[in-house]
């Protein structure tokens, strides 16, 4: 891909040689000014290519171009940096030179080049004429066939179709205009199987005057939908119209025919924003109109209206089951008839392989219903899954064709991490940032721009986002300047020499490489399972190292603290810093603005306004400990802070001065080990931007009364406390919550009766707590004035089997505490 080499190439440049800090080598002025007209040249192929104006034969060439410069600067400068001697210094200095002279040269040749292109394809354009004419054909449509797995998705959206006396007003009118269904999910779900069995459910043809269906196609053309649209609902031949190409001469026929009728109208394959608009401008909105129109998207996001309004529902397809799955695959007439003892043997492995999702089922049951060798065919079928990923590649191809070229680099790095693993969106985004695929837009910073990317793949469902978890499986993988590793003992030669991200990585494994420790000069990424001696030189040694995390196995109670060394805050990059509490590092002398994450072992001397020194971190987790009580400084002056965690360590203790003001904008707050007053908790409970909250071992008394109009935005609580008693809330409070997860309430008889009014809760899950309190939530459930109810889960060896416990407490979480899976290789996660 030539954008993706381009987009590395630019980030190179900027972050080496193009930053306002001393560079880490001397160039002449001649030299700069090289480099200037380089990265120029760069940007203006990189729009060129984005336009999609280049041929596959050109982009080829600007690929290769860019990866082989890339390659030879890097060369060149690590040379350079490693060199032993100033005589080497030099060579190394005048070959980079030449280097970025010919790359300049090369860019101008490829710029006109593609000039040239574009002057051909105007007069290519131009002799053909500007406008396309309109092909007409009638659009695809399914009849007939069997939907399987898929019951209660089907049986919602008719009850969605059909109106019923919730949809009445107070004096008995229907709502005015029609009523928008959206069914979103990502390719081969069943989307378009799912609006097929509604349409054609014989309920829902008999409600309606007339029904219609029109499907998108790859490349939106109004005219040919409008078309569609109107042959679909007339089922009349207009070739004898003059007007036939005149768009609103038949968006006004549309209209017309169905003005005062009670019509279905069926999107399928909905695009883009433009196409509902001009779909929406077709369809008459009169008053006790009980018409429908039914959406088919990948897209997540809303196309101009507001979701939560009574006329616009929104459908999310799931994935099938593994009964559901068995039984869409035995839907098969010729597995039907043979359905022998050698089908049965791989039902296992294909309800794994095919992970729910239903195009995926279909296409193995074709392949093996049509193969003479069952086992043969099946080894075939695992062995490209493993290799590809998918089985029928034109789907997701077809998507992965429509995205811009900025998301495709984003959307092929999800391709480094193993199958079924969970990936937390906050490490996505680091590593997309240190690989440089982040262009800063204005004065955004790189994480939202991230997040922005993170968000347009999960809209258009190549992402889950879900709240089940599952660890990474032990494998090794690697990417193009990238090196993993998801298993402990690797036995692996890697050249260190250009390496920008390592990660995951034993010490083990690089303490039996320590001269090769020398050659990491690049890296933006570094996490290590701990410390050890070389490290620092490491560290030192890489000037735009963005993100450092050293955690530990064996950070335990009574385990010695690693002193690591102050040179780390002299890194002029670094923006997360990461260590777990069995480190501990002196602060900073000077303010570092560009600390967004610091997790660390609380100084003693806290009160002297130590963490005034990172005035723009988001992200701060503070572990108390030592042998005399620590008072917190006030972190008010952190007036951009997001999520605060302090958890104080068994047998030490943390005191809060009065008056404690915590950041405004915290939208989650962890708290462990730490006494809380009643003050305190009111403080808390008014934070305006509060979504998530934990509570464990806080509650300095043994009531928690909560006052009306407090945690009016939390969405999800956790509180684990063995000596609290009684839980008293006013009805006004806790409007929004979603989830309420109790551990270890041993003394907590029951929840606040007030929970009856909270439409929003989902579900309350209990781990070791008292019996009554688990009746008090189930007489809440009967009492709810919800119509639908929320759920009770019980977990814990007291109420069932342990492993079954799955750690919910993020799903609601903030957006880089998140986790996210790529849509056909990862199993979806979103625990801590």
């Amino acid at each position: 891909m030539a954008s993706v080499a381009l987009t590395s190439l630019g980030a190179t440049l900027e972050l080496e040689f193009l930053q306002p800090n001393p560079p880490r080598v001397d160039l002449s002025d001649a030299a700069s000014i090289c480099i200037n007209s380089l990265f120029e040249k760069i940007s203006s192929l990189q729009a060129f290519v984005q336009e999609k104006s280049a041929t596959r034969d050109l982009e080829m060439k600007i690929r290769d171009f860019a990866l082989e410069a890339e390659d030879h600067i890097e060369i060149q400068f690590s040379n350079f940096l490693l060199a032993k001697n100033a005589e080497d210094q030099q060579n190394a200095s005048q070959k980079l030179q030449k280097i970025f002279r010919e790359a300049t040269e090369k860019a101008a040749e490829l710029l006109k080049l593609s000039s040239s292109s574009i002057s051909k394809e105007a007069v290519k354009n131009g002799s053909e004429g500007a406008v396309i004419p309109w092909i007409k054909h009638s659009p695809v449509m399914l009849e007939g066939g069997t939907m399987v797995g898929r019951r209660g998705d089907h049986m919602l959206i008719v009850d969605k179709l059909i109106p019923n006396v919730h949809e009445f007003g107070c004096y008995g009118q229907l709502l005015t205009s029609f009523k928008v269904i959206t069914i979103v999910g990502m390719t081969g779900i069943g989307k378009t199987t799912l609006a097929t069995s509604v349409y054609n459910d014989p309920k829902v043809a008999s409600r309606f005057d007339v029904r219609g269906w029109v499907t998108m196609s790859r490349e939106y053309n109004k005219t040919q939908m409008l078309h569609d649209l109107l042959w679909t609902l007339t089922k009349e031949d207009d070739d004898d119209d003059d007007d036939d190409d005149d768009d609103d001469v038949v968006a006004t026929q549309v209209y017309n025919f169905l003005r005062g009728k009670r019509f279905l109208i069926v999107v399928d394959n909905l695009c883009n924003t433009q196409a509902w608009y001009d779909i929406r401008r077709c369809l008459p909105a009169e008053e006790d109109n009980s018409s429908r129109v039914v959406r088919t998207t990948l897209l997540r996001r809303d196309f101009g209206e507001k979701y939560y309004s009574k006329n616009y529902y929104v459908h999310h397809m799931s994935l099938l089951n593994p009964e559901e799955s068995w039984e869409l695959f035995c839907n098969n007439s010729f597995i039907e008839r043979h359905m022998a003892s050698k089908f049965k043997k791989i039902r296992s492995q294909v309800v794994e392989i095919c992970e729910g999702l239903p195009h995926s089922i279909l296409v193995v049951a074709k392949r093996l219903s049509k193969c003479g060798n069952i086992q043969e065919e099946w080894k075939k079928v695992e062995k490209e899954i493993e290799l590809l990923g998918v089985l029928d590649r034109r789907a997701l191809t077809l998507t992965y064709n429509q995205l811009p070229e900025h998301l495709k680099v984003c959307f092929l790095y999800f391709a480094v991490f193993p199958k079924r693993s969970a990936i937390k969106v906050k490490l996505i985004i680091r590593l997309w940032i240190a690989e440089g695929f982040i262009k800063p837009l204005g004065y955004k910073e790189l994480e939202k721009q991230a997040y922005e990317y993170l968000k347009e793949l999960i809209d258009r469902s190549l992402i889950l986002i879900d709240n089940w978890s599952t660890s990474i499986k032990n494998k090794n993988c690697a990417y193009k300047e990238a090196i993993f590793f998801f298993q402990e003992d690797v036995e692996i030669y890697v050249s260190f020499k250009l390496l920008r991200v390592l990660t995951f990585v034993p010490s083990s494994f690089l303490q039996r490489v320590p001269s090769r420790l020398q050659d990491l000069i690049f890296l933006r990424y570094l996490s290590v399972t701990e410390w050890f001696k070389g490290l620092e030189y490491v560290v030192s040694n890489n000037e735009n190292l963005q993100t450092l995390v050293v955690s530990s196995k064996e950070s335990q109670l009574g385990t010695p603290t690693i002193h690591l060394p102050s040179t780390i805050w002299e890194l002029p990059q670094l923006r997360h810093l990461e260590l777990d509490k069995s480190y501990v590092i002196d602060p900073p002398n000077l303010d570092k603005d560009n600390m967004q994450t610091l997790f660390w072992v609380c100084p003693t001397h806290c009160r002297t306004g130590v963490h005034c020194r990172f005035p723009n971190i988001k992200d701060l987790k503070i572990f108390v400990s030592g042998s005399n009580p620590i008072t917190l400084d006030n972190l008010e002056c952190l007036e951009r802070l997001e999520m605060l965690t302090i958890s104080v360590l068994l047998g030490h203790v943390l005191t809060l001065p009065k008056p404690f003001v915590f950041p405004s904008l915290l939208r989650k707050l962890s708290l462990n080990g730490i006494n809380l007053s009643e003050r305190d908790l009111t403080v808390i409970g008014m934070l305006p931007k509060l979504g998530v909250l934990k509570l464990k071992n806080v509650f300095y008394g043994k009531v928690w009364e909560v006052e009306e109009s407090r945690f009016r935005s939390l969405e999800f609580l956790l509180i684990e406390d063995k000596t609290l008693k009684q839980w008293r809330a006013h009805e006004d409070s806790f409007r929004c919550i979603e989830r309420l997860v109790l551990r270890f309430c041993y003394c907590l008889k029951k929840i606040p009766h007030t929970m009856k009014h909270i439409w929003s809760l989902k579900s309350i899950e209990f781990q070791q707590c008292c019996p009554s309190v688990v009746t008090s939530a189930e007489d809440i459930q009967r009492e709810s004035y919800r119509r639908h109810t929320f759920e009770i889960k019980i977990v814990g060896p007291e109420y069932g089997d342990e492993s079954q416990y799955t750690d919910i407490e993020e799903s609601i979480l903030s957006d880089d505490e998140s986790e996210c899976t790529q849509t056909q290789e990862f199993i979806p996660s979103d625990d801590e």
